[in-house]
């Protein structure tokens, strides 16, 4: 801390605490001083609030919108005595706002927001996630201009730096809070062989690339540099699972059964299979392999529906792609006992295991020639797409076979994640809406349904809200 003082003349420490706070101390005064030492040095005297500081930094001006050295100590003491208390809501509730402003989350980790997720692998959390509201700053001028900086933070994640004590780590990050005034009095560092462990934590580093050997540079970017970069990507994208939204229970008092509609959130890779071939390859293996608690019946509910332009959009219209094709995906209807609703989460875990488990690889009749036999006989022209008839580079059907048998298992290798709560319109068009409740759960009119499960079909349905008519409803052209 002298070496900040003394020769870069970098008289203040600012520390940032989770509730979006920051106290600046003049290292110019003693008792400030050693407060600052402390602090950067993490000796917590005041243990209780060691998780409450973020971080620090050190300026050469005090931010316009910090807190003075006395505004800390009642920090300080108010955060005591609220643990000393156990009322610590308030903290919790400023952490949240701090990490959301900080980190980002990660989706592959959460369901959408206030819905139950289930997970195949049993990696993900199992629960409820809110999103975050935003917490906008309107603090002053000096909060409109975000620079990069080096960043002391004890809730790092990056590797520690050889410079500080190991409990210290290194972290860049955006500040929300530094103002252009200290951004400009930051130490500049043009070669980072210069910096010191003095200026670790408050200097901006620039640079440009120093190599010279602009031969290798020509050998890497040589050849079919194009399709090396494609392959490279294909080879070393993480595969996600597959996630299937659930909508439901649409109950029918006179059959006391509960029905839940399921929709697959793409097919990706596994586009070629059609609902057609799912009703007759399940089908059979379920004849062969019971399925406990499940009704088994749903294979015949396996329907292949084209994805609503915009989620919950009040245009009813298929999404489509610059060439002006649809992109289809898999819906199915699973019923169950209206006393056994209680069960769902395992009936429908069982159905999707079984159903996962026949899409692998398997040396015994794989599912890829059985995909080929059916195209040739059912879908022509997606037959004669997959293999490439015509074309120089036409395929085999043994060839074929195989890569829609890596592709399916490729497809469903990672498992799933139930999704919970959802609305119909999420992916259905208003005319699949109307034909499955019609089709598969046996509804004849929409007086049929109350309040409830109008909100399961559209997600903004309220008293004024208009129905698509359901005796008339025309599907839209290809």
């Amino acid at each position: 801390m002298n070496e900040f003082v003394n020769n870069e003349e970098f008289n203040f420490l600012i520390v940032e605490v989770v509730n979006g706070n920051l106290y600046a101390f003049d290292m110019k005064i003693e008792n400030e001083k050693e407060t600052a030492d402390d602090i950067v040095r993490e000796k917590w005297l005041y243990a209780t609030i060691e998780d409450d500081i973020i971080g620090w930094k050190v300026a050469k001006v005090r931010p316009l919108r910090s807190k003075d050295a006395a505004a800390w100590s009642k920090f300080v003491q108010s955060s005591e005595n609220a643990n000393v208390k156990n009322d610590n809501d308030d903290i919790e509730d400023d952490y949240e706002k701090a990490e959301d402003d900080s980190f980002e989350d990660d989706e592959d980790n959460f369901g959408i927001s206030g819905h139950d997720v289930y997970d195949s692998n049993d990696i993900k959390k199992k629960g409820k996630h809110s999103e975050f509201s935003d917490n906008n700053d309107e603090s002053g001028a000096e909060d409109k201009e975000f620079k990069k900086h080096f960043y002391i933070s004890k809730r790092s994640t990056v590797t520690k730096d050889k410079y500080y004590n190991k409990d210290f780590t290194l972290k860049t990050e955006e500040s929300k809070y530094e103002s252009e005034d200290d951004n400009k009095n930051a130490l500049q560092i043009d070669d980072i062989s210069k910096i010191t462990p003095a200026d670790m934590g408050t200097c901006n580093v620039w640079g440009s690339s120093k190599i010279k050997n602009d031969k290798m540079f020509e050998d890497m970017f040589g050849g079919d540099f194009k399709a090396n970069i494609a392959n490279s990507i294909k080879t070393t994208s993480t595969a996600k699972n597959i996630e299937v939204y659930v909508t439901g229970p649409f109950r029918k008092e006179k059959t006391g059964k509960s029905h839940y509609v399921l929709v697959f959130a793409d097919m990706r890779k596994a586009f070629f299979l059609k609902s057609e071939f799912l009703r007759g390859y399940i089908g059979f293996c379920l004849k062969t392999f019971h399925v406990s608690n499940v009704d088994t019946n749903y294979y015949q509910t396996f329907d292949d529906i084209n994805i609503r332009k915009k989620e919950f959009g009040s245009e009813s219209e298929w999404k489509r792609t610059k060439q002006n094709k649809t992109i289809s995906t898999i819906s199915l209807v699973m019923s169950c006992a209206t006393t056994k609703e209680n069960q769902i989460v395992q009936i429908l875990k069982d159905l999707l295991d079984f159903l996962f488990k026949i899409m692998e690889k398997r040396n015994n009749n794989p599912i890829g020639p059985t995909i080929v036999e059916y195209l040739e006989e059912h879908q022509s022209g997606l037959y004669k797409y997959l293999l490439k008839k015509g074309q120089q580079n036409e395929m085999s059907d043994e060839d074929a076979g195989k890569m829609l048998t890596n592709d399916t298992h490729d497809h469903f290798k990672c498992g799933y994640s139930l999704k919970f709560g959802d609305s119909l319109n999420r992916f259905m068009v208003d005319y699949d809406i109307v034909r499955v409740l019609r089709e598969y759960i046996g509804y004849s009119s929409w007086g049929d349904m109350n309040k409830k499960n109008m909100k399961k079909c559209f997600r903004d349905y309220d008293d004024q809200f208009e129905l698509p008519d359901w005796g008339s409803i025309q599907q839209e052209r290809y």
